[in-house]
């Protein structure tokens, strides 16, 4: 694992830590969401999910589409405003099966994660598509 990759995960696990110490994960979410280090989590994001049956961004926003909730991820990509998407709808699309894989993975509390994810995916994605455009970030071998 690279130097930067060790980095990003020191942080995260740090923000980990704090929200099972404190359950005060949305506003902890928030914080990370807006410090410098966002431009890194894309990648180490598309990486953590490389390990679950999504096998990447890519493959999870395909599940987001299989799920019915086409509309609401082409609203984040697209320019204008995000579709908002409940957190019933969240588990519709995946399934609460893929959704404790991902919060296994993330090693957060698969409670309250579709509930995340309904609140700060369509900020996440429209952050990956700043033109328009869905951007997944280059994998480097590990």
């Amino acid at each position: 694992m690279a130097l930067f990759d060790q980095m990003i995960g020191a942080l995260v696990s740090s923000v980990t830590s704090q929200i099972r110490k404190t359950g005060a994960v949305g506003g902890l979410l928030d914080g990370l969401l807006n410090s410098p280090a966002v431009a890194a989590l894309p990648g180490w994001i598309d990486r953590t999910m490389a390990g679950t049956s999504f096998g990447g961004l890519a493959g999870f926003a395909d599940a987001l589409r299989a799920g019915g909730l086409s509309d609401a991820l082409d609203s984040w990509i697209a320019e204008g405003p995000n579709t908002p998407v409940e957190a019933d709808a969240i588990v519709a699309a995946l399934g609460e099966e893929r959704i404790a894989e991902l919060a296994a993975a993330f090693s957060l509390p698969a409670g309250p994660l579709p509930g995340l994810m309904a609140r700060f995916l369509p900020m996440i994605v429209d952050r990956l598509s700043p033109d328009g455009t869905f951007e997944l970030p280059e994998r480097s071998a590990a």
